[in-house]
């Protein structure tokens, strides 16, 4: 009888103890992104929704260990946000502009690209930014190539304001906070020009206009053929291209070479956010793309990630577009 009491103890202390770890894991998460709910009813039902969030992490990993998958999942700040949520907010922010520049093969006078290239090594990228709650990813990217071009032409590398495209580019179809087109704010550039980040800082949301000259400006741009040998070609020899994908199940991605292993989408009508590809590799000989994403910098691969090359992965060569400097 002894025996049986402190096995039902032990029990008990195990039940106990795999409750609390979970409570500990969305306090933990509510702290370190700061989140907070509008009522006790909500709070339960996010609390939910990250429990499941922590499953789904679960037996991904568990593939990730079994080299089923070659990329590993966490607790991200979108681990509140069921899959069918995230979705939703990605598409509702983000809609492709039809293409009206020709899309073409790109000439570097190089028959073949390098096997592996990496724009940050060459000290062409700036920092990681957090679009927060504002749907800023297409105006993020866009800057991005443009600052990289000022990188590789005059030695400058320089934050440039994306909050100056969020609010001055409307006229050019963008919608600010609701989302817009990387292509759609090269033509802005073009027109207009963009200031610097120090002197237009971002605010995460929409304001009015308050653009007052111009650091720089681009000639141009021109759209990628579809096909992942030219983009490799451009983006080593041009510099670093904004791409629009479908971003869904990057929601919990960790670290690794995400692919279209569990749903990833690749039509032409279903990309819903825009990346910046600065570079490509191989590991394991699996090839894979290096792209800048607007998550901050805590997100993935220190606000990286990879994505298979060679098959589509997320639909990435579909809107790849380059600013002319």
């Amino acid at each position: 009888m002894r025996a049986f009491h402190m096995f039902a103890n032990f029990m008990l202390t195990v039940l106990v103890v795999q409750a609390l770890l979970p409570r500990k894991e969305w306090d933990n998460f509510k702290k370190n992104y700061n989140k907070t709910y509008s009522t006790p009813e909500e709070e339960n039902y996010r609390y939910f929704v990250f429990l499941n969030s922590l499953r789904q992490i679960e037996n991904l990993n568990r593939r990730y260990r079994n080299n089923e998958i070659g990329f590993s999942t966490g607790v991200t700040q979108f681990a509140d946000l069921t899959q069918e949520e995230f979705d939703d907010m990605l598409h509702r922010h983000f809609k492709n502009a039809p293409v009206t520049e020709t899309l073409k093969s790109f000439d570097s006078g190089d028959p073949s690209a390098p096997e592996s290239f990496d724009w940050r090594e060459r000290g062409a990228v700036t920092r990681v930014i957090d679009q927060g709650t504002c749907s800023s990813c297409w105006a993020i990217a866009a800057c991005g190539a443009i600052e990289a071009q000022r990188f590789i032409h005059n030695g400058t590398l320089e934050p440039l304001s994306h909050q100056n495209l969020v609010d001055c580019s409307g006229s050019y179809g963008n919608n600010g906070c609701s989302g817009g087109e990387a292509e759609q704010a090269y033509d802005f550039v073009r027109d207009h020009g963009i200031m610097a980040d120090a002197d237009y800082p971002y605010v995460e949301d929409d304001q009015q206009c308050k653009q007052k000259g111009y650091v720089t400006k681009v000639k141009g741009y021109f759209m990628v053929e579809r096909n992942e040998v030219q983009i490799a070609k451009a983006l080593a020899s041009h510099g670093p291209i904004s791409v629009s994908m479908d971003a869904g199940w990057l929601r919990i991605y960790r670290h690794g070479i995400f692919d279209n292993s569990i749903g990833c989408k690749t039509g032409e009508n279903d990309t819903n956010h825009a990346v910046l590809l600065v570079g490509y590799g191989s590991k394991g000989g699996v090839d894979y793309w290096i792209a800048k994403n607007s998550w901050g910098a805590t997100w993935g691969e220190e606000g990286f990630f990879r994505l298979k090359k060679g098959e589509n992965a997320c639909g990435i060569k579909n809107y790849a577009a380059a600013p002319i400097f």
